[in-house]
């Protein structure tokens, strides 16, 4: 601030200390209103989305976030009591937790971090779609390039050479 509006505002407060107190509160709104917009600038998130670390997960693809039902968009994990069949060898079928396998990953990638939300618009559920972010990590791309998830083409074809890289590695599930 300059040494005028200093001189003015310190008069202002000797005459009418309520109005000053409401102009200095007013001008901090105004600051801090204006110094999350270059945040959010500067760090690229778009406008609308959530940063929390207020985070629950549900199951490889569905996290809750502040209350908010998050469904991470273009991907499809196992549902967490699921159970997938394991084919080793000629007839040797074996049932392995997938669903409990795809969410412990999906802590893993998060663990204690705050992440990043987009929001995309409403799936079928009412459940917010999204593209999340632990830093420059998308979480979506994440479960899928170590396979406990796949791409959900039929929706979203941004993450189909992930998948790809996953099954020749034979990564994940």
């Amino acid at each position: 601030m300059n040494k005028t509006l200093l001189t003015k505002l310190s008069k202002a407060m000797k005459r009418r200390p309520l109005m000053a107190f409401l102009i200095i509160i007013v001008l901090l709104i105004m600051y801090v209103l204006e110094k999350e917009e270059s945040l959010r600038d500067l760090f690229k998130i778009p406008a609308g989305s959530t940063i929390s670390n207020n985070i629950r997960i549900v199951d490889g693809d569905t996290i809750v976030l502040d209350g908010i039902k998050i469904r991470l968009k273009g991907i499809d994990a196992p549902e967490s009591k699921q159970e997938c069949i394991s084919y080793s060898g000629a007839k040797k079928r074996t049932k392995i937790p997938c669903g409990e396998m795809a969410t412990t990953e999906l802590k893993a990638i998060i663990g204690k971090n705050k992440i990043n939300c987009s929001n995309e618009g409403k799936d079928m559920y009412s459940r917010q779609l999204s593209y999340c972010y632990v830093g420059d990590l998308n979480i979506n791309e994440e479960m899928v390039r170590r396979g406990y998830a796949v791409a959900a083409i039929k929706y979203d074809k941004s993450f189909k050479l992930d998948e790809k890289i996953a099954k020749s590695t034979k990564e994940g599930l």
